[in-house]
């Protein structure tokens, strides 16, 4: 005959569990616990089968008979413990360095823009008047275009005087630097992930460049001035640019450069938060 129905109740949910006595119930030991899952929530239960429970078993005949089952043959049996309930927990969380990234991206795309701009005012391309606010400093193209198809002349700026041929160089680096960039956000963009320590070097390396240019057209100035009565001083050199020129956008790689170094600074918080998980 089938084994004595019994049942418990679920200190976690309060439902009521019924489960049948294990068939071997008499040669169980009384310490016995007796593992079973709660179906509403779960939790697991150890029960121990009380001693009624063993008699009742023991007192069946041999032979099977049909039994009908009422209610008077569920008994109550007392939970021992249960399983532990999962508690909150605190968990690292790394989020994704994407907009990071993309921020870099952009910022290097305007420094590449600026140079392209600058190479083809230069190039005569692109027209914009008598003024053209100081782009065509930024050429990041055109050293490049000088140094494969005529090196002798570039190598001039050097001989000539030493100033002349780093000014010339300092836009190709920008210009590279900022190709590197985008090239290394890219990457890291694809990856999920953010290089703090390569963009706060690069941005600081980036805003050196860029406020050397400013400086380097001002000792370009002067370097080839014909007149060498005539002194060029820092304050004429502005004023000069800024007043009479109009080259305001002379400052424009140095307020980008300067914007990079500051995000890339922001961004050495890592990426790594705290959250509450049930």
């Amino acid at each position: 005959m089938p084994n004595k129905l019994l049942y418990t109740r679920c200190p976690s949910c309060k439902s009521e569990v019924q489960f049948s006595a294990p068939d071997n119930i008499e040669g169980l030991p009384e310490t016995y616990r007796h593992h079973i899952k709660c179906p509403s929530c779960g939790v697991t239960l150890s029960v121990k089968l009380n001693t009624v429970a063993r008699d009742y078993v023991q007192q069946q005949p041999s032979a099977p008979v049909m039994q009908t089952i009422n209610d008077s043959d569920y008994m109550p049996q007392q939970v021992e413990e249960q399983a532990t309930v999962p508690v909150r927990e605190e968990q690292n969380k790394k989020r994704s360095g994407v907009g990071r990234n993309v921020l870099m991206m952009v910022i290097s795309l305007l420094f590449i823009a600026l140079g392209v701009v600058g190479y083809l005012i230069g190039k005569g391309t692109i027209s914009m008047g008598e003024n053209a606010f100081g782009l065509q400093m930024f050429d990041g193209i055109g050293g490049f275009e000088l140094l494969i198809k005529d090196f002798a002349s570039f190598k001039e700026l050097f001989e000539l005087d030493i100033l002349l041929g780093i000014a010339a160089v300092v836009p190709m680096a920008l210009f590279v630097f900022a190709g590197v960039t985008f090239i290394v956000a890219f990457i890291s963009a694809l990856g999920k992930k953010y290089s703090r320590a390569f963009n706060v070097i690069w941005a600081i390396l980036t805003f050196v460049l860029a406020v050397a240019i400013i400086f380097l057209s001002y000792i370009t100035a002067k370097t080839i001035a014909t007149d060498e009565s005539v002194t060029l001083t820092i304050a004429d050199y502005f004023k000069l640019y800024l007043g009479d020129g109009k080259q305001y956008a002379m400052f424009a790689p140095a307020l980008l450069g300067l914007l990079q170094l500051i995000f890339s600074l922001i961004f050495l918080k890592s990426l790594n938060i705290k959250e509450k998980k049930k």
